[in-house]
């Protein structure tokens, strides 16, 4: 019994001894970081495609012709500036911190090979520009990073807001907006644009009463797509200024608010009364104090 407590004794020992070792050398590299080390340095123009895995889940944007896509997510155009900001958020990381290089510390801040929080690569074609381990967020507007070609992890300031492996979170959310509509008609009712002039019905209308059916167009943002066909709404008819023809279709359901366009496949859904100032709109409402006098 004597000679199980003293191997008992002589175990706990050498695990206590091991962890206490493991410890310092975390502690010991995290002490003797000084210099800032970039972690992902690459030119973000010449950049194609971007895979973004999160435990079973993983997206890839592709840049198709200049334009980048959300191929897994009825072949989309992505959210431009999302695409940006994150590319650009990934060229400037660096970092002064390093926290450690062990095993033990890559699980524990889940920059781990096999199980990583999220796992980015950054492509030219086929070669890969940046690969990154990014683990959990310890406090707000930080997150661990680890190379994946090396162990050393830091610890960054960066708030990681782009890390969605969800293709609906890319997809570009503005593709029904009308930049420069120069006629609109809705219901009975119709106005162009002449010489620069919002006219209705031979009467010029005051162009800063029209701004906010005007920004309907131009600013029209969808929240998500919808698992439904169109059905009979109001219809809205779109000239723009290159010369395209829109045709609109906005409709309600189950207290939710739809939108469809002939050119699109899909319906999206809209926030609620992000239509009505353009759908319950009045083109008297529009005129000129004088030609409402006349």
């Amino acid at each position: 019994m004597k000679t199980f407590k003293k191997k008992l004794g002589v175990l706990l020992l050498f695990q206590l001894l091991l962890a206490a070792g493991l410890w310092a050398a975390d502690y010991h590299h995290r002490s003797s970081s000084s210099q800032a080390v970039s972690l992902s340095e690459f030119e973000t123009d010449l950049v194609d495609k971007i895979t973004l895995k999160q435990g079973d889940e993983q997206i890839e944007l592709v840049k198709e012709d200049g334009v980048w896509t959300v191929p897994d997510f009825h072949q989309m155009n992505a959210d431009p500036i999302k695409v940006s900001n994150l590319l650009k958020d990934l060229d400037a990381l660096e970092s002064r911190e390093r926290i450690g290089r062990t095993e033990n510390s890559h699980e524990r801040f889940e920059v781990s090979s096999e199980n990583p929080n999220t796992e980015l690569i950054v492509q030219e074609g086929d070669k890969i520009m940046a690969h990154l381990l990014v683990g959990k967020s310890p406090t707000f507007g930080k997150r661990y990073i680890r190379t994946a070609d090396s162990p050393e992890v830091y610890s960054v300031d960066w708030a990681g807001f782009g890390l969605n492996s969800d293709p609906e979170s890319w997809f570009d959310r503005t593709l029904l907006r009308v930049k420069n509509p120069a006629s609109i008609s809705v219901d009975d009712w119709s106005i162009e644009k002449v010489d620069g002039k919002w006219i209705f019905e031979g009467e010029e209308l005051d162009s800063e009463k029209l701004v906010p059916a005007l920004n309907v167009l131009k600013n029209l943002r969808v929240t998500g797509v919808a698992d439904r066909q169109p059905q009979p709404g109001q219809v809205v008819n779109v000239t723009s200024e290159e010369g395209d023809l829109y045709r609109f279709n906005f409709f309600e359901a189950d207290d939710q608010q739809f939108v469809s366009r002939e050119d699109q496949k899909l319906v999206f859904t809209l926030g609620k009364g992000a239509a009505k100032n353009l759908l319950e709109a009045e083109p008297g409402e529009f005129l000129k104090e004088d030609e409402k006098d006349s």
